[in-house]
Order: C-alpha cells, then structure tokens, then sequence
C-alpha cells in the first residue's frame, strides 16, 4: 500500500493515541492507495514543490517553509479549480459531512463516494489548513510517502 501523510508535527516517533487521536494540537491528513486512488494525483502536485524527493519513499521529512508555502500555494490553486464544479447547496436528501469556508463562501459537502469532488476539496482544504498552521507559528511541516 502506499500513501502520504502530512502532519504538524513528527508522526512516527509519537504514540498515536495520547497524541493525534486525542489532542487537537496534533493534526495530520493522510491518504492510502487501500481506500484512495488519489494518491499519485496528490504525489504529483506534491513533487510541483518538493521535485523528485516525491519519487523516494520516507516517514517525518521535515520540510523547510519554502515547500510549505509552496506546497501550501499549489493546493490552493487546485481548491480554487475543484471548488468551481461544486455546487454551493446540496439535493435535500444530501448529508452535509463538511462545511469548509473559502474565501468568504460556505461550500456544503457531502463526503459521500457519489460526490468525488467533495472529497477531493476536502483533502486540499485540510492539507492547506495544516501548511497555514505550520507557517504562521513558524514550526516544520512534516511529510511522509510511502
């Protein structure tokens, strides 16, 4: 299985559950190729920031803010095109999953497999919430591909 985790702090060297699964402070995304096929779509955009470091396997590299930001600022381009082909409001029968702000506008979400490009904002809008989180306290991004 290969995946990719994006996190706020070291993921590997901590204990999941006192750490990630139970306090706030801790926050990752991950996706796997065992319930994804997003992962080398979500590869590709990465190795737009980090080069052919995305071709390597690793757990916890620390990324400078450089790639951060870069990595930050590709996803948010991307969000901006996925968003375009979601509508603002669901069908009544909907189940709204998440509700993401972007630029002033509420975006509902159904997480649902029939609702692809929910899904796929959703993944852009955590990965650059966690890119803005570790920029702004000016604290490491940590990156890990499988």
């Amino acid at each position: 299985m290969s995946y990719i985790r994006i996190s706020n702090e070291s993921f590997f060297d901590k204990e999941y559950y006192s750490t990630f699964a139970k306090q706030n402070e801790y926050r990752f995304f991950n996706v796997g190729s065992s319930i994804s096929t997003l992962v080398p779509k979500y590869k590709e955009l990465i190795k737009e920031a980090i080069g052919n470091k995305a071709n390597e396997t690793f757990k916890d590299y620390e990324l400078p803010p450089i790639d951060t930001s870069a990595i930050k600022n590709i996803f948010e381009r991307e969000l901006e095109i996925i968003l375009e082909k979601i509508n603002l409001s669901l069908e009544n029968d909907e189940p709204v999953n998440k509700v993401i702000e972007w630029k002033g506008v509420e975006y509902l979400l159904n997480l649902s497999l029939t609702n692809p490009n929910n899904r796929i904002a959703s993944d852009y809008y955590d990965i650059i919430s966690i890119c803005k989180e570790c920029l702004a306290k000016n604290k490491s991004m940590y990156l890990s591909i499988q």
